[in-house]
């Protein structure tokens, strides 16, 4: 893996889990942002604590288990993992300790994600897309299930919990009630300040589940761009919304208001490449 500052301009540094670095996987930021987390699954698995300069704090292993997400508590002590055999393992990272492992799913645990504030509340989803909410000193409190025999990953818990299927597997909404709304609609992001951001054929839908009584925005996105690859970055106030289409070079960002309407088309160049082209030129 590695580490860039500066909006991507930048490598700070690189780091490796194991010596071939295959199947590692960056899954989130923890510990109000100091520190992520790690999974690898090659030789064997395992679960990697680092730092915001990629050096490890702690890593855990479980005999030939493989783990496929990670996440810590809102109170720092505990780590979990989700594992392929369906359990989902407890670690007291500060201390090295193996806690316990809570068992129940019938399939690979998928995701896990702890409460943003209460460190005893737990989610799990499934690959077969069931979803358990968890008191950890209690056990399992209920599941249910609305992905209908699909991998998913929960991309949000709070109020309400985001569940998002991947590639172009549905977006689900869960309410306090644990009944779901699925959308037909591919999940694209998740801003700071609540709001959904998923793809139809037709172009964009920003919900903010902050306010659900505020009608979503559809904005209508190029064909080029919602085929290629692109990234949507939401402002707090959700008042501009840039779409950053395509890999390569010039790349265009349109930025939309906060009623759908594109008021600016940006154009970047790669300045290393024109800097090139200039010596080039001048030479």
């Amino acid at each position: 893996g590695q580490i860039w500052a500066d909006n991507g301009a930048r490598m700070v540094s690189a780091y490796s889990d194991v010596a071939d670095g295959r199947d590692l996987f960056v899954r989130r930021l923890v510990l109000g942002g100091e520190a992520f987390v790690t999974c690898h699954n090659s030789g064997g698995g395992a679960v990697t604590l680092r730092d915001s300069a990629g050096q490890p704090l702690a890593a855990f292993t479980v005999g030939s288990t493989r783990f496929w997400d990670a996440d810590v508590s809102a109170n720092g002590e505990v780590l979990a993992a989700a594992a392929d055999d369906g359990s989902i393992n407890l670690w007291s990272w500060k201390a090295r300790r193996h806690v316990c492992a809570l068992a129940g799913h019938g399939a690979t645990v998928n995701s896990v994600r702890f409460h943003p504030q209460d460190p005893d509340s737990l989610l799990s989803l499934d690959h077969n897309g069931s979803l358990r909410l968890w008191q950890i000193s209690e056990g399992p409190l209920r599941e249910t299930r609305a992905h209908n025999d699909q991998p998913a990953l929960i991309e949000r818990f709070g109020e309400p919990v985001v569940s998002a299927g991947e590639a172009l597997y549905p977006t689900v909404v869960w309410t306090g009630k644990a009944e779901a709304e699925r959308l037909d609609e591919v999940f694209v992001s998740l801003g700071r300040a609540g709001q959904l951001v998923t793809k139809t054929a037709k172009g964009l839908i920003i919900r903010n589940l902050d306010a659900p009584a505020r009608p979503p925005v559809r904005i209508s996105v190029p064909d080029d761009v919602l085929r290629n690859h692109f990234k949507v970055i939401t402002s707090e106030d959700a008042v501009r919304i840039a779409v950053v289409p395509g890999l390569g070079w010039p790349v265009t960002a349109l930025l939309y208001d906060g009623g759908g309407q594109e008021i600016a088309r940006l154009v970047g160049e790669d300045v290393n490449r024109s800097r090139e082209s200039d010596r080039t030129a001048a030479g």
